[in-house]
Parts: structure tokens; sequence; C-alpha cells
């Protein structure tokens, strides 16, 4: 993997330079000041089986995420398996937009994907996909391997408290699956300060739960190798095995939940209550009693139905 980075002391955070790694200045590859505002850009190779490049800065003016789904619809070269990593930032947002709280210290992923997949074989399997991959990251540390779970439809939480959000965003031509574009942001060192609300209760981050300190660098070096192994197993088997994960973790199967309209649309309504008992191929909810399956609102969870 060839990493791009402006900073090289904090790149080397995140992925172990040897004695064998050079650096380099370079002057093509210009899609990397999309991501990276500098004149003096390095690189480095690091030994990597899947990933093929990695753009790192401390500090990103704007959301990585933005800038990959806008350099797909201009359709400008990117390549594939690209990773994106920033210290910190502006403009960092998760699902719909909703502002998301950049701390030095956390981890701030976005990547890149050229599936060229059947849409069906998809559906929103890189949603689940980052969702699998942050639990199984959580599940390899001490003391929280299997306490993490997915709050319906994107946020990790652990004792209902908000740990990680993810988002993802494909583009379509015809049957297939062209792009693919994954943001993860995980709290490692720092928990955000938050107000709480009945739709995110708190928020908490790894080494609040763990006696052994932990580096973000180290969590993403996981991470990033359970994206891949993931990645693999969406590519050869499509979503249903991932989706089978995604349900074994669910905060909210066979639990009473309540589903608001979303408050970024109006002052937010309560429009179903229920118990869940299932989760769609799409991640659609289905409640007891309510005929039609639920695909949009704010959750809040309850308690578990005994």
């Amino acid at each position: 993997m060839k990493v791009y980075t402006n900073n090289p002391e904090f790149s080397r955070e995140y992925f172990e330079l040897n004695n064998s790694i050079t650096e380099c200045k370079i002057q093509d590859d210009l899609w990397t000041n999309e991501f990276i505002k500098s004149s003096n850009i390095s690189s480095y190779i690091v030994p990597d089986n899947f990933w093929e490049y990695s753009l790192v800065t401390e500090y990103s003016e704007s959301s990585q995420f933005d800038t990959l789904i806008r350099l797909i619809n201009k359709k400008s070269y990117l390549p594939d398996k690209l990773v994106c990593l920033a210290g910190y930032g502006k403009k960092f947002h998760g699902f719909r937009n909703r502002p998301w709280e950049s701390t030095l210290g956390n981890i701030h992923l976005s990547c890149y994907f050229r599936p060229q997949m059947e849409s069906q074989m998809v559906g929103l399997g890189f949603t689940i996909l980052a969702a699998v991959s942050v639990i199984d990251t959580l599940d390899s540390i001490d003391f929280l391997n299997g306490i993490a779970m997915i709050k319906w439809v994107n946020d990790i939480v652990v004792d209902n408290k908000k740990i990680c959000g993810v988002i993802a965003q494909n583009q379509v031509q015809g049957q297939k699956v062209t792009d693919a574009v994954v943001g993860i942001g995980l709290n490692v060192e720092k928990s955000p300060v938050i107000s709480p609300t009945s739709f995110v209760p708190g928020a908490t981050c790894i080494n609040d739960l763990t006696v052994r300190k932990y580096k973000a660098g180290e969590i993403n070096q996981i991470l990033l190798s359970n994206l891949a192994k993931n990645y693999v197993l969406l590519i050869n088997q499509g979503f249903k095995p991932l989706l089978e994960k995604y349900k074994s973790r669910s905060l909210i199967l066979n639990n009473h939940v309540e589903i608001w309209s979303d408050p970024q649309d109006s002052d937010p309504l309560l429009e179903h209550e229920g118990i869940v008992c299932d989760i769609g191929d799409y991640l659609e909810l289905y409640l007891a009693g309510i005929k039609s399956p639920i695909t949009s609102g704010r959750l809040v969870y309850n308690k578990k139905v005994k």
C-alpha cells in the first residue's frame, strides 16, 4: 500500500513504518490534492495484501467522505481500495448529515471501493459491512468481546452509549454497483461531549471501557483488517452472511422501540412503537402488530422484553 501524507510523524501512528521504508516527494497523482491541502506531500510504501492506497492527514478542512462522493459524481479517477484518514477536521458528519464531533485520538475513516457487483447482491451491504467490521474490531479488544451492539440503523453502542457511527453510499450504473464509499467514526481515546437525547443518551470510547489504554492507530489497523476480510465476504457471497452477523448483534431485535419522525424535518413526532420482530434484507424494521415495514425515522430503544 502506498501511503500519502503531509505529516509523516502523524501517519506513523496509523501505519508502522520500518527502516526499509523510504520517503519521497511526488508530483503526480493529483487526486491526492483533493484530500491533502499541501504542496509538500510525502509517500511511503507499507506492506499490505489488500489496501492499495492511503491518504493520511492530521487535519482536514472538510469531510473526506463528502470529497469521495463529489469525485465519484464528477467521474474523477479514484483508485480502488483507497483509505482516507484524518485526525480531526471540519464538517464531519454521520447519517443524514448529522454533525459528528471530530476529536484527535479517535478514528475518522473513509474508504472507497470499486466493487462492480450486481446491485441485488449488494443491497445495503456496505452499511452492514461497516457496522459488522466495527463489531469485529471491538470484539478483539479485552473486556469488550461480545458487549457492543448495533442500534438501528447505523450506530454502534455499549450500554446504550454511542461509541461509533457508520455511513455508506453506492453509485449504481445499470444493474451494477460501480462505486461505494464507507465512512466510520469510532471513539478510541476520547468520548465526545454531547447533549444527551432520547435518540443518543450518551457517548463513550474504547479507553473508557478498558484497563489498557489504546491508541487510535492500533485500533485502526485492526479495523482495516476486518473491513478487508468482510469486503471479500461481501464480494464472494453477497450481503446475506453479513446481514446475519448484523442481526445477531442487533440491540433492538425482540425489544420494544419507538420510531420518531426525523427532527431534521420538523419537530419529532412519535410514529410507531412496538416490539421488533425482524430486520429485513434492506434493514427495514418489522414491528409486531404493524403490517408495513419501517424504513426511516429515528429510533428510541426502551427495554429488553423478557
